[in-house]
């Protein structure tokens, strides 16, 4: 006689013993002892599970769901005893039965189209053995693909069905009902959003096919909109072939007027403080049509600026495709002016995707009547034009777009573009040369979760590569200041590979809707390298700090003290960084 016996509180708990002359054997579900035969005992081994059995009624229910596995299988014949205690112990006798098989299983009157969308082959049944898990698959694939194609009240069951000899033949049995629309997409407060752009940007356009699954998406579309939210669940009224949408809904402050001060240390000659600042104003929502103009103005430097206008247009004639036009202009202290222009096309990629394309025009001009750079002698300046053309991907599934505290944003952006050089120092003057191909590569992922209750762990990884053999150090990213590297000044490393990572734990002491108040300790780590012609470096500066952001009714205001520490700067506290910053909703 041949035995396995497992531990009864082990993860698996399976024994058996096997009489060779009557093929008799035993499978332990824990306390519940099953005799079977020896070929029995082979399939029902792989269902043996931990579950603790107090009495007879919580065997039963164990006994009732193996039975349903072995229906599942195939075994529609299957049985068992009654069961009987000894002891600690359960027992039951179980008859598998004959395992029943498909002769066939045709497609009847189950339209071509659908057997292609929902992966139907006649050929997967034939001779195969019954799996009941299968077929309720199969109908059901075939009643989502049809509610997402415009009829939602379709219905498919088995007709047919001829049963003998542990055999199985039967069809399919398809009705479509009637085709249904979408119709009117009605809301509680028409003047928030035009009705026929809303209905274009979650889907539901008039006339289109009915989908379930576009329906169920509206809830998380509208919440990643900064300007409304939903007050109530969307329902659905079918009269006359057609769907209405209803949506309670009711504006949020997403209007913004942003503005940061940050004191910073002058190495000029009268050693005073510096006063650098940004303005930042984001007006959403524009004519009721989800357009959004965006304007931001940062003074880096005691003559250095920076400015970026930003225009979203969505659902371009009321089509798939959102378009977003750009224009980034910086004046380097009296070195060099950078411009950038670039358009986007993008569309939605699921419910929390976007796919794009871009093509943008940047051009780069030496301003100083000597080009020699002073700060960085080995890295020449250069004035250059670049057409570069692209294609990025955005995912964002964050719990609240505003104030998250939950999720994960990701996006990563690849460029390609021709540069084109004039007036280079070791260049004749106004000649022209053409350069290879410059590559541009741009990525982050945001993490935010929630802990303990009360505390927010932020976790932010940006990265980017810039590939060329004729950089210069106008071409090159600029990292350092309030948003990126905390601890140094606005822009203060020019780099043109980089990864940064900003860790940050937030302890919420107020929370209302669409609101927050915390307080927060940070570290921020980056590697910055530098790949020129005639220089290569890398070093790895970090900031730490603390602060706190305060929402009130007149806004919200951030305050943070942060110290770095780089190759060229110690962690002084004399030296430290303090950012105010304010928020206005309107």
């Amino acid at each position: 006689m041949y035995w396995y016996q497992g531990f009864i509180f082990s993860w698996v708990c399976i024994f058996y013993f096997m009489s060779v002359s009557e093929s008799k054997a035993q499978v332990a579900f824990h306390q519940l002892i099953l005799d079977c035969s020896e070929k029995e005992e082979i399939i029902l081994r792989q269902y043996a599970r931990k579950i603790l059995l107090p009495d007879s009624n919580t065997a039963a229910e164990l006994l009732d769901q193996i039975i349903g596995i072995f229906q599942k299988e195939g075994y529609l014949t299957v049985k068992s005893s009654e069961i009987v205690q000894r002891d600690s112990l359960f027992y039951a006798e179980l008859q598998l039965g004959e395992r029943y098989q498909w002769v066939t299983l045709s497609s009847g009157n189950l339209p071509v189209l659908m057997q292609e969308k929902t992966g139907y082959r006649e050929k997967l049944f034939l001779g195969q053995p019954f799996r009941y898990n299968e077929v309720a698959h199969l109908l059901q694939k075939v009643l989502e693909v049809a509610e997402n194609t415009g009829y939602p009240f379709a219905s498919i069951r088995l007709a047919d069905i001829i049963i003998e000899n542990h055999t199985i033949r039967g069809r399919l049995d398809y009705h479509s009902g009637p085709l249904i629309t979408f119709g009117q997409l009605v809301m509680n407060d028409s003047s928030l959003v035009k009705p026929k752009f809303f209905a274009a940007y979650l889907d539901v356009k008039s006339e289109t096919p009915y989908s379930e699954k576009k329906v169920i998406r509206i809830a998380k579309l509208v919440e990643q909109l900064p300007y409304l939210r939903l007050t109530a669940p969307v329902s659905v009224s079918f009269q006359n072939e057609t769907a209405d949408l209803h949506l309670d809904i009711e504006a949020k402050r997403s209007n913004q007027l942003d503005g940061i001060l940050s004191f910073l240390p002058n190495e000029g000659k009268n050693k005073k403080a510096l006063i650098t600042g940004e303005l930042t104003m984001g007006l959403n929502n524009l004519f009721h049509r989800g357009k959004k103009l965006a304007f931001d103005w940062k003074r880096l430097q005691l003559q250095s600026q920076q400015l970026t206008v930003q225009y979203d247009h969505p659902n371009v004639a009321h089509t798939f495709l959102d378009a977003t036009l750009g224009f980034h202009l910086l004046k380097e202290d009296t070195l060099y002016i950078n411009r950038d222009a670039q358009i986007d096309l993008s569309y939605k990629a699921g419910a929390f995707g976007r796919m794009k394309i871009f093509t943008g025009i940047k051009s780069s001009r030496i301003t100083a009547t000597n080009s020699e750079n002073l700060s960085f002698p080995d890295i020449p300046l250069g004035s250059f034009d670049l057409n570069q053309y692209g294609v990025g991907y955005a995912y964002n599934k964050l719990n609240n777009i505003q104030f998250p505290k939950q999720g994960t944003k990701f996006a990563v952006e690849a460029s390609l573009g021709n540069k084109k050089f004039r007036n280079v120092r070791e260049l004749k003057p106004d000649s022209v040369v053409y350069a290879p191909w410059q590559y541009t590569f741009i990525a982050s992922l945001s993490n935010y979760r929630l802990f303990w209750k009360k505390y927010v762990l932020f976790n932010r990884v940006t990265g980017g590569a810039l590939i060329n053999n004729h950089l210069f150090l106008n071409d090159l990213y600029r990292i350092g200041g309030f948003n990126s590297l905390r601890g140094f000044n606005e822009n203060f490393f020019f780099t043109n590979r980089y990864l940064l990572s900003n860790l940050e734990v937030r302890l919420l002491f107020e929370e209302k809707e669409d609101t927050q108040s915390y307080l927060f300790i940070f570290y921020d780590q980056a590697y910055l390298g530098q790949k020129t012609r005639n220089y290569v470096s890398a070093i790895y500066p970090a900031g730490i700090g603390t602060g706190v952001s305060l929402t009130t009714m007149a806004g919200i205001f951030n305050i943070a003290i942060a110290v770095g520490k780089s190759e060229h700067q110690a962690m002084n506290f004399s030296a430290a960084k303090i950012h105010f910053g304010y928020i206005s909703r309107f």
